[in-house]
């Protein structure tokens, strides 16, 4: 074989596995989307092997992201059954890793349906504050999420939030004929790193937008 063939041999092969590496990264750190999820058992062996994490350079979260199923008893209001869901998934999903496709797709329709609804509503109080800029912040908070719950029900977001009340009850044996539904989606604030070590029972919660009580369809 000549020296020319073997140089000629080597770079395609070098540019082959520069191609797979880089695309398999960017695919591997990239959010949650159909072809990421499509390629869930190459990319979890992958990164068994090539760990990769590109959030050093961003800034750091602030807060999570909360979903709550509230069922109230319809004869009895007292009587009350309420589940997070995100904590319970994120611990499944580490539990199962690296079979953890189901619990990695349910991440990805929760949280997007949840991250769609906070930007409805950012933007929402962007445009109101571009009308009314004279009123309070508070004014423009509310008037949004009137808005918003208006039309809630022609949304998928609405939707997706909804028919996932009918899995909370059923794995929880709630008897959802006697019972009416609360959603409720809130902001946990995230410690800073120096204080990731304190008590976080403390740390401050609010109340992002509630979908209000009602009874299952």
């Amino acid at each position: 074989m000549s020296k020319k063939r073997t140089e000629y041999i080597i770079l395609s092969a070098t540019l082959v596995i520069f191609i797979f590496y880089w695309s398999s990264t960017i695919l591997y750190n990239s959010p949650n989307n159909y072809v990421k999820i499509q390629f869930s058992g190459y990319l979890d062996f992958f990164g068994k092997f090539f760990e990769q994490r590109w959030n050093f350079f961003a800034p750091p979260p602030t807060h999570n992201n909360r979903l709550y199923y509230s069922f109230i008893h319809k004869e009895n209001p007292k009587k009350v059954l309420a589940f997070e869901v995100f904590t319970a998934l994120l611990e499944r999903k580490r539990a199962k890793h690296p079979f953890n496709t189901t619990e990695d797709v349910l991440d990805y329709i929760l949280s997007g349906s949840v991250s769609n609804i906070n930007e409805i509503l950012v933007n929402g109080v962007k445009i109101s504050k571009a009308k009314n800029p004279e009123e309070p912040d508070e004014f423009h908070q509310k008037k949004t999420r009137e808005n918003f719950l208006e039309n809630a029900k022609n949304t998928p977001e609405y939707q997706t939030l909804r028919n996932y009340a009918k899995v909370i009850a059923k794995k929880n044996n709630v008897t959802i004929e006697n019972y009416k539904v609360k959603i409720t989606i809130t902001l946990k604030e995230i410690p800073k790193f120096v204080n990731r070590h304190e008590d976080q029972k403390n740390s401050v919660e609010k109340v992002l937008f509630q979908i209000p009580l009602s009874e299952f369809d």
